[in-house]
């Protein structure tokens, strides 16, 4: 990963300065102070700060579900089979499906 960030920067460093822009757009930080307390809060937040900071017994979340039941919720293929059931048992798709036996009816006379 670490090479690739750097290959990225050699071809940002390689790109052309717009001329048009104003001194300072292309890459200087507006304020690097808030920029420095983000990447800091960002950090913490991938580090799990808080959750070590703060731990906690409880058992189930804000939802009701246990952790595992939330995590099996947000799971890419559940979304996916999720959306595909909202899919075909919305007022649309109930609509749809009586044009179609309509049109096969008439269709089979």
């Amino acid at each position: 990963m670490t090479q690739l960030y750097r290959k990225y920067m050699r071809l940002l460093d390689k790109w052309p300065l717009d001329k048009t822009k104003v001194e300072g757009e292309n890459s200087k930080l507006q304020n690097q102070e808030l920029c420095e307390q983000n990447y800091q809060s960002l950090d913490k937040i991938a580090s799990n700060y808080y959750a070590k900071k703060y731990p906690h017994n409880f058992k189930k979340t804000s939802t009701g579900l246990s952790q595992e039941l939330c995590s099996l919720a947000m799971n890419h293929e559940v979304q996916k089979a999720l959306q595909l059931e909202l899919e075909n048992s919305g007022f649309f798709s109930k609509v749809k499906n009586s044009v179609k036996h309509i049109v096969n009816k008439y269709r089979d006379q």
